[in-house]
């Protein structure tokens, strides 16, 4: 089952009935012979926060879009990670990325399509969390160049309360 968000806005009365009546029957719908977890927590609305949503969603809407490679969400995290945020984050180390780069060669050359590995890969060496926010907005605006230049639409910004990234 495809993991499942849904934000209730206390600005939007008539639409957050609407979002409760949605959970409350995919709730209903749930598989008794299955787990499952059923998160309830306050809303984070802080900028970083609305990065991750945003790059999420963009990340979603490159993979629908079968411009991806056909890649799901998370192969097109992560490739964005591997194309927008490592430069990023090891800009100035040349030696470190370097070796980062040889590393993952060696592991696409092995095993070039086991999602599995390169998200262990990436896991251990490229931490988007730990990102200042105008590092994570550079990635952001070199993501939605790359992919808008080649004519993915992705969501505007603005929608997801983000004036700028």
């Amino acid at each position: 089952m495809k993991a499942e968000t849904y934000t209730l806005r206390k600005s939007n009365p008539i639409n957050r009935q609407a979002v409760i009546t949605s959970v409350v029957r995919k709730a209903n719908e749930l598989e008794l012979d299955k787990d499952f977890d059923i998160i309830i927590k306050n809303h984070d609305s802080s900028k970083s926060a609305k990065q991750r949503r945003l790059s999420w969603l963009w990340c979603r809407e490159v993979a629908d879009s079968g411009i991806g490679r056909g890649k799901s969400a998370e192969g097109v995290h992560l490739d964005a990670k591997w194309m927008f945020a490592r430069p990023l984050i090891f800009a100035g180390d040349d030696k470190y990325s370097m070796w980062i780069t040889d590393l993952y060669n060696m592991i696409i050359e092995k095993y070039p399509n086991d999602n599995d590995r390169l998200k262990s890969f990436f896991e251990l060496s490229v931490h988007t969390q730990q990102m200042e926010v105008s590092m994570v907005a550079n990635m952001l605006k070199d993501f939605q160049n790359y992919w808008t230049s080649k004519s993915v639409n992705l969501t505007d910004p603005s929608l997801m309360g983000l004036k700028e990234l």
